[in-house]
């Protein structure tokens, strides 16, 4: 039994630690994305989704970071599907010179080039980082907001 009651010690004491360098992590989290909000003034706020799924068609449910910027991600408060969004999902296709896309800085006066530069690069940035990472230190069902004042905001978030 001593042998079992030191592993468990060592476990508690590996736990606790673990727990103090993640608040550690997410405290000093903002102020380490803070060049590319200072390289891409234009962008506030960048904000994604997080969480487990409760039902998955019989497949297993498994954590997923939604850092998509046409699905999950928001940029200075909107997604791409807001009106007012300076994204859309075309602009990628519009860059590679498709020619169907030729007028959609004329169709939609409220995209932004620069703004859709910066948040790709958010998006390289954050899913460089390991999904199991992001929920150990944001945790599952959360929406995560970055702002460029140097703040991480979390609230809970509700999804089917």
């Amino acid at each position: 039994m001593e042998i079992l009651e030191k592993i468990k010690s060592e476990i508690a004491a590996f736990d606790e630690k673990r727990k103090e360098l993640l608040a550690n992590l997410k405290n000093d989290f903002a102020p380490m994305v803070a060049p590319l909000f200072e390289k891409h003034p234009k962008i506030k706020s960048i904000s994604w989704n997080q969480y487990t799924p409760y039902f998955n068609d019989g497949d297993e449910c498994t954590f997923s970071a939604n850092l998509d910027l046409d699905y999950g991600m928001k940029v200075n408060g909107v997604d791409e599907d807001d009106d007012n969004s300076p994204l859309d999902w075309r602009i990628k296709y519009y860059l590679k010179g498709e020619e169907k896309y030729k007028d959609l800085l004329t169709e939609n006066p409220n995209i932004d080039l620069e703004i859709y530069h910066g948040a790709i690069e958010f998006q390289q940035l954050l899913k460089s980082i390991p999904e199991s990472f992001l929920k150990d230190l944001f945790g599952d069902h959360m929406q995560i907001t970055l702002l460029s004042t140097g703040e991480v905001e979390t609230e809970e978030y509700e999804h089917d």
